[in-house]
């Protein structure tokens, strides 16, 4: 499907998240279907993937805990040294990325993306 088909089934999104990388530019569509988020990736202006799980990548401050948990799913680790992070380990689709979500009472402050090799 193309961005213009994907507006006319399912409308305009909620939010649109963009990753600018060397090969291109990935949009993260959001949608709210049946009670919780839908979201419909694009490259290039053409759907790759549709999923109910976000990818770590587009994750922002201001998201709440269960915000993240409902895109990410529960943490690999916690910890609460000068506030509560949550460590999200190298996964099959960012395999070199290990993900720290801090929190400030129910909110992301800090989302810090490390390179693990």
């Amino acid at each position: 499907m193309t961005a213009v088909q994907v507006e006319q089934a399912w409308g305009a999104p909620r939010a649109v998240n963009s990753d600018l990388r060397s090969d291109g530019r990935t949009d993260q569509w959001v949608y709210r279907r049946e009670g919780s988020d839908a979201y419909v990736y694009l490259t290039g202006g053409r759907v790759t993937s549709v999923s109910t799980h976000t990818e770590r990548k587009y994750v922002r401050p201001g998201w709440s805990k269960g915000r993240v948990l409902a895109g990410l799913g529960p943490p690999d680790r916690k910890q609460y040294a000068g506030g509560e992070a949550w460590i999200y380990l190298p996964a099959a689709k960012d395999v070199q990325t290990a993900t720290t979500i801090t929190f400030e009472c129910d909110r992301a402050f800090d989302v810090k993306r490390d390179v693990v090799r």
